[in-house]
């Protein structure tokens, strides 16, 4: 992470799984059946001290495919959601995030049905810019990576 990362306080991993279940659950109190809401995003194990966060993701049949596999888009929202949110909870309700630049690169096919493991990095924060990346796998298969990501995400500042 940047020198001026560091000079941000860093919240305990308790804090951030907090943080982003509580952002999860405001989605979908405030958007359910949104495409965000309907991924039903569940937090898992963070590590802020190494900018690591993980998410576990459900997908389902409507998702896929003319080939039966997980549609890309569909990929390429579950990236830019956990990215997004993560970004959003390192702002503490002071900003939004909205994404500047995402690049996705497809390694495996995802199957509907299975469950995602989707590991993001907060690689640097700027004063006006959070750069993180990220790696979807299958929950049953952690060590066969499926897809990578890039994301610079802008912070624009509520007051």
């Amino acid at each position: 992470m940047s020198a001026e990362s560091k000079q941000r306080p860093v919240p305990t991993a308790e804090e951030m799984e907090q943080t982003l279940s509580y952002w999860i659950e405001t989605l979908h109190r405030k958007a359910p059946e949104s495409i965000g809401d309907l991924l039903r995003f569940r937090v898992g194990p963070c590590n802020p001290e190494a900018g690591e966060y993980s998410f576990y993701v459900s997908t389902e049949e409507w998702m896929k495919n003319a080939f039966g596999s997980l549609h890309g888009g569909i990929i390429s929202t579950i990236l830019d959601q956990g990215m997004g949110m993560l970004c959003h909870c390192l702002m503490n309700g002071s900003a939004i995030t909205p994404t500047v630049q995402m690049n996705v690169t497809y390694h495996h096919p995802l199957m509907p049905g299975d469950g995602v493991l989707l590991k993001v990095y907060v690689e640097s924060v700027t004063r006006t810019l959070i750069y993180t990346r990220a790696e979807a796998v299958n929950e049953i298969q952690p060590d066969k990576l499926c897809v990578t990501a890039t994301g610079i995400f802008f912070i624009k500042p509520l007051h």
